[in-house]
């Protein structure tokens, strides 16, 4: 019997193909917006599609403090990388900026290994030097 086509990988290239659309209509939009105006209508996207999708859901808003602080901190960053990438695109080429930008995961990656602890082995060590390196080639 055939394996069912993976949940997870259905949703990855969702994401891949929206982000990837995000990446090129954040282009074409910030030749002609500044970047407050695009990350205002950034967020109005993301309440049109959120809130019906929450009241849907039928979960029920959480009390828990730390993860609304965790919550609040995630919108926080949010806004200022996406701040950051309008303007990168105003000013570059999105054929830079975006692989450039999309290399945000290796933060994440340090993060992990220096504040939870977790451990990388030599080929995931050697990926993050190349990406490392790839940022650099990109920005000659």
């Amino acid at each position: 019997m055939k394996a069912a086509f993976p949940k997870w990988l259905l949703f990855s290239l969702l994401a891949l193909l929206s982000w990837g659309v995000f990446g090129f209509l954040s282009k074409v939009g910030s030749q002609e917006l500044s970047p407050v105006q695009m990350q205002v209508l950034f967020s109005a996207g993301v309440f049109i599609l959120t809130i019906p999708a929450w009241f849907r859901s039928g979960i029920a808003a959480s009390s828990d403090k730390l993860g609304l602080l965790y919550g609040t901190f995630t919108g926080l960053f949010s806004v200022i990388a996406n701040l950051a990438v309008f303007a990168a695109l105003k000013e570059g080429q999105a054929s830079i900026v975006q692989p450039a930008t999309g290399l945000y995961p290796l933060v994440t990656v340090v993060l992990a290994v220096i504040v939870l602890k977790e451990r990388m082995n030599r080929i995931q060590v050697t990926g993050v030097i190349l990406a490392l390196v790839a940022l650099w080639i990109l920005s000659i």
